[in-house]
This record gives structure tokens, sequence and C-alpha cells, in this order.
């Protein structure tokens, strides 16, 4: 028989239920707790990392760092005193995920850096009221205030197109942006002028577009023979490549505005005939040039021919940004500079590019029979490019005079340029850049789009082929097999 519950028993049964549900119940109040207060912080966490910028929550996984930003972008942006918007002209659905995601990053740099993204087809005369070029999707347009400038897509992805019909894309995104962040919020932009009327081809397109990614202003086709002097606004005068010597008025105006302090870009090649009046400018700085074309007999110091040099590069404010990247400039069919013995007072010369001490000299350039060195030709080290400046007024702040002379015009041919990856221009544009005397000189790399694939050898791929198809399979198979075993045998 069961013996009866007596009331004592029953009450202590009863209060501990009670007890296990309140135990059940602090428990599940607990677990409420914890878990509301961990959807709280993973909330918090979340809002947080949110709110910080791209740079922080983004990383660059690019194998050459399309998304990562140069110090010369940071100090631009770090210096802004004004509100700058960068407006992304893109089509709903057809926006580039690289030009994106750049942005993103770009516009953590500063909180006065805006972007917005306008859809042309939404506001179809948006982009009139700053630019009248041809808009492009995926364009740009830079604001500040009431100065603008138009990025085109084109400025941003750059493709070189090489022979069998391969081509190859840079993504010049940074340095397009940064040189229109610079320009419209700078209040006075330096400005050049190109000489004409003596010969010379027209500026190469890379080298002006260069030059006004610098923020430089290029006006073409200056004739000095309808002007009474050089023009009061001229920062620098460029002569490239005269087929022809210059007027003894043109050479009068010149050297007038080197007494007032000008600044002159120049270069030429040997065209086989004397330009007294233009010497008679380049030895206000105690410059002329030697007869003939330079060649190097040593094999590091030339590309393919010894005409086509691979000038070492002279310690300089124009040539030390290239020096310190490890880049090279290419100079083909130079002629020598010659320094004066004694220079002009208040006058000095820095070589810029020099050849090996294995160079030669063939006096004659128009009747070369063979590019080796023959009996006759002078030997040494030869300056084919060089800066000079000139005291020109006692007065307390007074600017220099300065003359910057490549002997070698073709280093400006978009094709030789293209040959050194840009290194020539940013040779040019770092001389322009230093006879203006301008102290924010941009000079930031387009970077490769292109993807490198591996190449696997046949032997390799064998090897790879097998131990993914038959080894790793059979590996698993046979790990199986000892697994079910060991299990059917307890």
């Amino acid at each position: 028989m069961m013996r009866k519950e007596t009331k004592e028993e029953a009450a202590e049964s009863v209060q501990a239920g009670r007890a296990a549900r309140r135990r059940k119940m602090r428990a599940g109040g607990y677990a409420t707790m914890v878990a509301a207060l961990t959807i709280a912080v993973a909330v918090a966490a979340n809002l947080m990392v949110s709110n910080l910028p791209a740079s922080m929550t983004k990383w660059d996984m690019t194998e050459n760092g399309v998304y990562t930003l140069s110090e010369q972008s940071e100090e631009v942006a770090a210096g802004l005193d004004k509100e700058v918007t960068i407006y992304h002209i893109a089509q709903k659905g057809a926006e580039d995920s690289i030009l994106v995601k750049f942005l993103d990053q770009y516009s953590a740099l500063s909180p006065n850096i805006k972007v917005k993204t306008i859809d042309p087809d939404v506001y179809p005369n948006f982009a009139s009221q700053y630019t009248q070029e041809q808009l492009y999707n995926n364009s740009l347009i830079v604001v500040c205030g009431d100065n603008s400038r138009y990025v085109s897509y084109y400025d941003i992805f750059k493709t070189t197109y090489t022979s069998y019909y391969s081509a190859s894309t840079d993504f010049d995104g940074e340095g397009a942006l940064t040189s229109a962040v610079a320009y419209v919020t700078s209040e006075n932009l330096p400005k050049v002028y190109v000489l004409s009327g003596h010969g010379e081809p027209g500026l190469p397109d890379a080298i002006t577009h260069a030059l006004e990614q610098q923020n430089l202003t290029v006006e073409s086709s200056l004739v000095l023979m309808s002007q009474e002097s050089v023009p009061e606004d001229a920062d620098a005068v460029i002569i490239y490549a005269p087929q022809s010597d210059l007027s003894q008025e043109d050479a009068q105006k010149l050297k007038d505005y080197i007494a007032a302090g000008g600044k002159i870009l120049l270069a030429t090649n040997d065209t086989g005939e004397e330009m007294p009046n233009l010497q008679s400018v380049t030895e206000e700085f105690g410059l002329s040039a030697k007869p003939g074309m330079v060649f190097d007999g040593d094999a590091s110091y030339v590309a393919t021919y010894p005409m086509y040099l691979l000038p070492e590069m002279v310690q300089h404010d124009i040539t030390s940004p290239l020096i310190e990247g490890g880049y090279v400039v290419l100079a083909p069919a130079a002629h020598a500079l010659e320094t004066a013995e004694t220079l002009p007072e208040g006058v000095t010369v820095t070589p810029l590019l020099s050849t090996s001490d294995q160079g030669y000299n063939k006096a004659d350039s128009l009747t070369i029979e063979t590019l080796e060195k023959e009996e006759g030709d002078e030997t040494g080290t030869f300056d084919i490019a060089a800066a000079a400046e000139k005291t020109v007024s006692d007065e307390e702040n007074a600017e220099p005079a300065r003359l910057v002379w490549f002997g070698a015009a073709q280093m400006l041919d978009t094709q030789v340029d293209a040959m050194t990856a840009g290194a020539n221009s940013d040779l040019v544009v770092n001389a322009a850049a230093w006879l203006c005397d301008k102290q924010d000189s941009i000079s930031i790399h387009a970077k490769s789009l292109d993807m490198e694939y591996l190449t696997v050898p046949a032997g390799a791929r064998a090897v790879l082929s097998a131990v993914t198809i038959v080894v790793v399979p059979a590996a698993f198979l046979i790990a199986g097999i000892l697994v079910w075993k060991r299990r059917k045998s307890r």
C-alpha cells in the first residue's frame, strides 16, 4: 500500500514547486536580459561602424592600390578651408563600381569634401552650368564656390592601345581629382605661353594635358612679332623645337623679359643650322648649344640604340621626385649643352641630365655614317639638360630669372613619353613648376587596372590536377572508411 502523504509533506512539495518556478522565471528573465543587451550592443556597434570613414571600414585589396591615396592628396584635402562638392555624373544602375569605391575613400579625407551623384537622365541640364564639353557617363564635376572643373571619364580611365590589338587601362582618378580640387580652391593660377612663328610644332598633347593637370594655364601661339613685349601675365614662356632662328627683335623681347625676372623653358634639337639670336638669349645664363649629336658607349645608359639615351639624373628640385621614385627618362637624338667657363654675373647653372663618362659627340649630325664611336669624335661626360638662375635685382624678395633647357626636344613627344610611363612628361612638368615657383606641384601616377594572370606550366598543372582530382578525394574516402569501421566495432 502506498503511504498517505502528510500535510507537512504536501506543503513542502508545493513550496518546492513554487521555488522551481521562481528559479525558472529568473533564468528566463536573465536570458531575455542578456539577449536584449546583446542586440543593443550589436546595434550600437553597427551604428558606430557605419559612421566611420570608408578608409577605416574598407580595405584596399587591389594589386596596385587603386583605392590607396597618396600623401599629396591627403595634404591637399587637409588644407581645405572651403567646401568642395564632387558631382558624380552617372545614370542610375550604370555607376562604375571602381569609381564609386574610390570616391568613398576620397571623401573620407576631409569633412569639406562632399560627393553627390547626379543622374543626367533626371537632370539633363545640370552639367551645362559648369561645362560645354561632351559629357560622358561616370564623369566628375568638381565645384567650389564659383570655380568648377570637368573631369571626363577618359581622364579617369586611360586606355592605351598597343600592337596586336591589345590594350591596357590605367586608373588616373586620384591625379585628375586632386588636381581638380586644387584648381577650384586656388585663387591665382600660373600662366605659361608657348612661342610660335619659327617653325615650332604644336606642344604635344601629353605635355599640354600634364601641364594643365598641374593647374598651369597654357596659352598657345605666342607670336612675338605681333606683341610689343612678352605679355605681363606670362609666368613662363615655352620654346619648343624651333626650326629656324629667332629674329633679333624677338630675341631682344625675350632678353627684356629675362631682365625683369622672366622664366623660359627651352627644348631644342640639333637642326644643323646656326641660331645666333636664340643663342644670344641662352647666353644670358651662360649656356650655349654644342653642335652635333650625343651618343653613349655605356650600354646601361642607352635604350636599343646609342642615340636613345637613358641619361643620369642629377639631384635638383626638378629631378628629385623622379630619382626618389626610381624612374628613368628617355632622351632621343640629344645634343649637348655647353656652360661658359666664366658665367655672367649672378648666374648659377646646375646640370639636370648627363651621359656617362663614355659619351661621345658627333659634330655633324646630318652626315652621320655610323653610330659607333669614330676617331675624331669628342669624348667624355656631356650635359644634355640644365637649369639656370640669374639674379636680376638687388631688391629684397626680387625673383630671379630662370631657364630650363632640354637638349632633346623629342623627349616631349607623346610616344617617347609613353615609353617611360610618363616620366618624361613628369620631368617637364616639374621644370615648369620650378620655373613658376609653384610649391604645390601634383605628381600622382596612374595605376594599372590590368589583371596579371597566373601561368601554370604543363608539368605543374598535371600535378595539381592529380592532387585535386585523385589524392584529396581518396584521402577523404579512406578517412570515412576508417571512421565507419571504428564506430561499427564499438
